[in-house]
């Protein structure tokens, strides 16, 4: 879209399960996590015609060898689920040093939440 863009912010959702860790733990291992691609945000309906921004909230996981599972919208994107899916699909090719406890890689789970605004 000409001139447009999109401004993607996260923050953490401040919920801490017994599951869960900090977003801020699970990131500060991360080896590989981008942004969702503007390209991809700006061709959607929420983008090209609503310009209306929103919030959307995924749960990952990360696995003993360091890879995104079990990706879930808690949280979907007001009226367009195509940003939905694109951030779900982003979070699945992030990939993350193992967790470990007690010296054994372990599976951790964590949530982000995504604030995006088109200009």
């Amino acid at each position: 879209v000409p001139g447009g863009g999109a401004t993607i912010k996260t923050a953490s959702t401040g919920k801490t399960a017994s599951a869960k860790k900090p977003l801020s733990t699970v990131m500060a291992q991360a080896t590989y996590a981008p942004d969702p691609d503007q390209k991809l945000l700006q061709a959607t309906k929420a983008a090209r015609f609503d310009k209306r921004g929103g919030t959307n909230t995924t749960s990952f996981c990360v696995d003993a060898s360091g890879k995104t599972v079990d990706v879930k919208t808690v949280k979907k994107f007001p009226n367009d689920p195509q940003v939905d899916k694109i951030i779900a699909d982003t979070i699945k090719k992030w990939r993350f040093k193992p967790f470990e406890v007690g010296g054994k890689a372990v599976k951790t789970c964590s949530e982000r939440t995504f604030k995006i605004t088109f200009n």
